[in-house]
């Protein structure tokens, strides 16, 4: 028993997954963020649950399973701001983002 004890704390501290462990699966959101007119969109910020989580045309983002508040903004144009519900585990789930030019009034 002490042996396999050793063995444990072994793969633990070389980061090796014991085989009995299972790894969890998160979802991933894959998205894409376009601009109307077009317009770079590589530095536009992207928020999960009002965390910044990147910027970027196209990012994949882990998430847990659940409701979600996406919210993506860029300088000049009006943010984007929808919520999205991840009901199935190890999917890639997929948002497109069409930015839209602010108004000058």
């Amino acid at each position: 028993m002490r042996y396999l004890a050793a063995f444990i704390v072994a793969f633990a501290v070389l980061g090796c997954q014991v085989p009995s462990q299972r790894v969890q699966a998160f979802p991933t959101l894959k998205l894409s963020v376009y601009a109307s007119p077009e317009a770079d969109t590589e530095f536009s910020d992207v928020f999960v649950d009002g965390q910044y989580v990147g910027n970027g045309e196209l990012l994949y983002i882990p998430l847990a399973l659940g409701r979600h508040t996406i919210k993506v903004e860029l300088l000049g144009y009006e943010p984007f701001e929808t919520e999205i519900y991840l009901l199935e585990q190890a999917r890639e789930q997929t948002l497109h983002v069409r930015l839209v030019q602010a108004g000058d009034g």
